[in-house]
């Protein structure tokens, strides 16, 4: 069995928190309580009472430090904390890049914290692209929920595929998108805005074949939620590729 050395130990300790990373059963994405509802027309219907519509909680993940201190459990940590140091000492001692800890996998991390970097040294070692978190969502729809452009980029170029999804939640990355994009639109979220940024992973995602009219599920199409909330990216999402233009910036 590999092993991390006490360095590599004791620095993802002394992060004190491995962001966007929670226990199973957590508030970070939908839960097996928390029914995702579309009704409404506009902005102001999605974002409501505090959560949103789209079934995701306001309040972004609390930080919290690994409770897993296993090979597995150190990477799927380091990879969230970003630490790259630790990802490449575990990947060289033999711990798997697909190592699973609490229902999670290194790649969603790394995902959800937009290293580039840690997502590289995972996708080389033979981390799975479509891998499948606890609520069914890829590596990509983590990316593109955090807006996490330069993530989504990358995870596109290395073959993910653009309109995942999976039960429970049957998020495709376009709805992932949206549903972080409203989280900004309340007072109490926590999330930076990063509208440019959401609006080049979506830009890239339509470019890559996201279809933003389909709705897995009982989800209604990503192009009507997007339409609600109007602007570029509402104007962007009801064109789909034929409105691409040229690539923002």
């Amino acid at each position: 069995m590999s092993s991390a050395t006490p360095w590599c130990r004791r620095a993802i300790r002394s992060i004190g928190l491995i962001t966007l990373l929670l226990p199973a059963g957590s508030a970070c994405g939908p839960t097996d309580d928390e029914t995702p509802s579309d009704a409404g027309t506009s902005a102001e219907a999605l974002v409501d009472g505090g959560s949103i519509a789209s079934g995701v909680p306001v309040r972004p993940p609390a930080a919290e430090a690994p409770q897993d201190d296993s090979p597995a459990g150190l990477l799927v940590a380091a990879a969230g904390a970003g630490d790259v140091h630790c990802v490449r000492e575990l990947l060289a001692g033999g711990t798997a890049p697909d190592s699973e800890s609490g229902g999670r996998f290194a790649i969603h991390g790394a995902a959800a914290n937009g290293s580039v970097a840690v997502l590289h040294f995972l996708v080389d070692a033979g981390a799975h692209l479509e891998a499948l978190d606890q609520h069914g969502w890829t590596a990509l729809t983590r990316a593109a929920f955090y807006g996490n452009a330069e993530a989504v980029i990358f995870l596109l170029s290395e073959g993910a595929n653009p309109n995942a999804h999976a039960e429970p939640s049957n998020y495709t990355p376009l709805r992932a998108i949206l549903s972080g994009w409203t989280m900004t639109l309340s007072r109490r979220s926590l999330l930076p805005r990063k509208d440019e940024e959401r609006f080049a992973a979506a830009w890239a995602l339509i470019q890559a074949g996201a279809d933003p009219h389909f709705g897995p599920g009982d989800h209604p199409p990503p192009a009507v939620l997007a339409e609600a909330l109007g602007g570029e990216i509402g104007r962007l999402y009801t064109a789909g590729r034929s409105g691409l233009g040229q690539r923002p910036r």
